[in-house]
């Protein structure tokens, strides 16, 4: 319970930054405060739950080690499910925060960062584009955990290198989709971010989640267990 917990507060925290920095903003964040946030925010709670769960915060990064044989499988339904429950509940919080900003209307309260294709996407990127975004996105974000926090690896880097990885793709795919790289995120974004969004969220399940085997199965040859 104690590692569920922490992957719930975790992750919690992350889709804090990500969801709340964009709803906070009337204007609209820039792409580099998002990234940089989530960034820290990854760096943060890795350092401070990273001990007792791992820090994945992510569903596709717990897929992903799992895969690399990093994690046991037989874990990864509660931790998904706690990931999930703590994105969701960090994007409803916010969502109650920005909508008791004066002046706040229901444009400044549909996006929420959800991540999108075709239309939806920023630069309006096509489907399969997007797809291919995000799985090599999130394939190097799984090389980057694993590779981090490898018992031949210095420890104390671990949330350095995964935040700061994370920030740097970020910013990548932001313009793209809007930033996906954690389905658990992309959820709690879409529930908020209207019916488009909830329609298109397939893609930042499938891909993510298609990256991270891909990543596992790499980490699993470059930076053994053993």
């Amino acid at each position: 319970m104690k590692r569920l917990l922490a992957e719930c507060l975790g992750t919690f925290m992350v889709v804090s930054v990500i969801c709340g920095i964009g709803a906070m903003t009337p204007s609209g964040a820039p792409p580099w405060a998002v990234a940089v946030g989530s960034g820290f925010a990854i760096f943060s709670m890795m350092s401070a739950l990273g001990h007792i769960s791992g820090g994945h915060f992510n569903p596709a990064l717990t897929i992903g080690l799992a895969t690399s044989g990093r994690h046991p499988i037989t874990s990864v339904p509660g931790y998904v499910f706690a990931q999930i429950l703590g994105a969701v509940a960090a994007g409803f919080t916010w969502f109650v925060i920005a909508s008791a900003r004066g002046g706040a209307s229901p444009a400044d309260l549909g996006v929420f960062g959800a991540n999108g294709f075709d239309v939806a996407s920023p630069g309006h990127i096509a489907v399969g584009a997007v797809a291919l975004a995000e799985v090599l996105a999130t394939a190097l974000l799984v090389i980057v955990f694993a590779g981090a926090t490898s018992r031949h690896a210095a420890s104390i880097m671990a949330p350095i290198a995964v935040g700061s990885a994370f920030a740097a793709l970020m910013l990548l795919l932001l313009p793209i989709d809007g930033g996906g790289l954690n389905p658990a995120r992309s959820t709690a974004s879409a529930l908020l971010g209207g019916q488009l969004a909830v329609a298109q969220l397939w893609l930042f399940w499938a891909a993510p989640i298609v990256g991270a085997i891909v990543g596992g199965l790499i980490a699993r040859i470059v930076t053994p267990v053993d």
